[in-house]
């Protein structure tokens, strides 16, 4: 039987090395926290300003079919395809002033996420409305509408990836379909299906270049903080060598006097030793000349 005694990774880490894997773990933890709270903020930035966007639309569309289709039907799918932009807006306005939690942002996220499907489906039912009916000069018309509409889509869901493909099948969808039952025209169904993943893979770079952007911000900013506690910490042990230096330099000059001039006391100390050095055993001092 053959037996391995080679440690593994995890047992052969020095407990330094732990606490550093721990900590990076939890720094990345933390990176990907403050990432989807940037990326749903960035996203309700955008989404105030699609209401604009949606209006144009609105407008040219009431234009394209006001004629070719009950003006009931046109304007009861126009209020309520201008009202839900509407209430995204102030939604977001209403996120952008509080501080979110890590639980919040990913519910919020996922709302949003859900909130461009009903858009999607919103708008693709214009396929499903106006389009069966319509000549095919509105026909053409209605489809380079709604793909530009998907389009501009990029700029206000670039930095949530999930969003924009919530919202982009359901509003090309039903136009897909409907060019694909179009006997001599069912080739624009796969442009607008190669279209649509053009648009789908350049929103995924999209996507990936904004999170590295963020993760890289916040690694730059530990590192930041990293620097300012290194230097806190060198003008700290600068200043300690400093009041070291100056306690030596207060303390050694009066002692170097007192050593160069020693007191008569001392004086008379070094003037006995050689006396004491001639004592005999018996302890009686030698006489000595009181003359000078």
């Amino acid at each position: 039987m053959n037996t391995d005694t080679t440690p593994s990774a995890s047992a052969s880490r020095t407990p330094h090395d732990r606490v550093s894997y721990s900590d990076a773990s939890r720094t990345q933890t933390r990176f990907a926290r403050e990432v989807k709270a940037d990326q749903l903020r960035l996203f309700c930035q955008q989404a105030i300003r699609i209401p604009i966007g949606v209006a144009f639309l609105a407008g040219y569309i009431i234009h394209l079919f006001w004629d070719l289709v009950r003006q009931d039907v046109l304007i009861g799918w126009i209020v309520v395809l201008c009202g839900a932009p509407l209430y995204r807006t102030r939604l977001s306005r209403l996120l952008l002033r509080r501080t979110l939690t890590s639980e919040e942002v990913d519910r919020w996220t996922r709302f949003m996420i859900g909130f461009a499907l009903v858009n999607g489906a919103l708008g693709g039912s214009a396929g499903l409305l106006f389009f069966p009916s319509a000549p095919l000069p509105e026909k053409a018309l209605l489809t380079m509408v709604v793909a530009a509409w998907c389009a501009a889509a990029i700029a206000t869901s670039g930095m949530m990836p999930k969003s924009f493909y919530t919202f982009a099948v359901p509003l090309m969808l039903p136009l897909t379909v409907g060019w694909w039952n179009h006997p001599e025209h069912w080739f624009n169904a796969v442009l607008l299906v190669a279209f649509l993943v053009y648009l789908v893979l350049y929103v995924r770079d999209s996507g990936r270049m904004t999170t590295d952007a963020l993760h890289t911000r916040y690694e730059n900013l530990v590192l930041v903080e990293e620097l300012r506690s290194k230097q806190l910490e060198t003008a700290s042990a600068r200043d300690h060598a400093e009041s070291a230096g100056r306690s030596k330099t207060q303390f050694w000059p009066p002692r170097a006097m007192i050593f160069a001039n020693p007191s008569p006391r001392l004086r008379c100390l070094i003037d006995y030793l050689p006396i004491r050095r001639r004592i005999p055993r018996s302890g009686v001092l030698p006489r000595t000349s009181t003359r000078r």
